[in-house]
């Protein structure tokens, strides 16, 4: 009988025993926000929250010091990790905690700040400033948002226009644009992508560029004078435009008759309304102007004026010649200006080229 019963108390001595040690081992709590957690759901890029570990032994005590952490995350490829926390109390009790972690693709553009709105800053000729206010990103931190800017063009296709993708930026120099004629509508558009390549677009910026106002140069300006011997030619040095080729400059050259009001239009009228006005000769794309030699009568005094003209309507004026009559057989110097020289009969002193200050 005795031996029955010792038969039958004895595995419940066991379950007892064992419900007594599972009672006696440390407890383990992972928290989040004050929460406990067991999984916690992240995107690639995102940070891993902080998460509170806390460990107590079978009397109270906080032995949460003496947890170990242990396991290896990859924030940047999507999958499902496992962090585990173990601690020990002072008798070499063990309990174990694991956290499972899941990390999702990104799949989230950013968000264009701003509402995605450009604007222009500094516009010139040839170029200007493109400004935005920076993107945010759910899982991408602001200062590695990368940036890309665009052209549209007539086919409303993407032309790059930057040379990389930039991070941390809000604006853009656009240089070397070509200038024309004549204004024209120019579209833009900025970029900006995420750690997991996740692109959204600003909206379009539409701005009418500006017209070339740029006049043609020349290396000087001097007029210069040769006679033949039956004519007198006026030419210039050849100019250069940043736009128009050089085939396509028009030069004026041509002597006027002085009035009491010629050189206060010169100084006062624009050159194409001046032009108009004395009628000074269009020689085309030669910058050479001929004249027969009986031109002048030696009681008249004469002004020569060259300029040339640019596709845009934009002028270079050269400087110009006061060609008085002879006095004494002497070629006096107007305004510090060099003077051609004539006989008293109104024909040209030998060759002569003059060169202004």
């Amino acid at each position: 009988m005795l031996r029955k019963f010792l038969i039958i108390l004895l595995p419940l001595m066991l379950v007892f025993a064992c419900k007594e040690i599972d009672k006696e081992a440390p407890t383990i709590n992972i928290k989040l926000n004050e929460q406990n957690v067991e999984v916690i759901n992240i995107s690639v890029g995102q940070d891993l929250p902080v998460l509170l570990a806390q460990a107590f032994d079978s009397e109270g005590n906080d032995i949460s010091s003496s947890i170990i952490k242990s396991g290896n995350i990859d924030l940047s490829v999507a999958g499902e990790y496992q962090l585990s926390y173990t601690v020990k109390d002072s008798r070499g009790k063990e309990s174990k905690k694991v956290i499972k972690i899941v990390i999702s693709s990104d799949t989230l553009a950013p968000v264009a700040g701003g509402g995605g709105l450009l604007s222009v800053k500094n516009l010139t000729e040839t170029g200007f400033e493109l400004n935005w206010e920076k993107a945010t990103d759910l899982v991408t931190k602001q200062p590695l948002l990368e940036y890309f800017v665009y052209s549209i063009d007539a086919n409303h296709a993407l032309v790059e226009v930057s040379t990389k993708w930039d991070r941390d930026i809000s604006f853009y120099n656009i240089e070397n644009l070509v200038p024309k004629s004549h204004s024209e509508i120019l579209k833009f558009t900025v970029a900006v992508r995420d750690a997991s390549g996740n692109v959204a677009f600003y909206e379009e910026k539409e701005l009418t560029s500006l017209a070339d106002t740029t006049p043609p140069v020349a290396s000087n300006l001097d007029i210069i004078f040769e006679q033949a011997q039956r004519t007198v030619s006026f030419s210039v040095v050849e100019a250069s435009d940043n736009v128009s080729p050089s085939s396509e400059l028009k030069y004026f050259i041509s002597y006027v008759e002085d009035s009491g009001d010629l050189i206060s239009d010169y100084e006062s009228l624009s050159a194409s309304d001046f032009i108009v006005k004395y009628r000074i000769r269009n020689v085309g794309s030669v910058s050479t102007a001929i004249f027969g030699k009986d031109f002048f009568l030696p009681t008249i005094d004469y002004y020569v004026f060259a300029f040339v003209q640019d596709e845009a309507g934009n002028f270079l004026s050269y400087n110009y010649f006061n060609l008085p009559e002879l006095i004494d057989g002497v070629s006096p110097v107007v305004g510090g200006r060099g003077v051609l020289s004539f006989t008293d009969q109104g024909e040209l002193n030998p060759l002569f080229r003059t060169k202004l200050s």
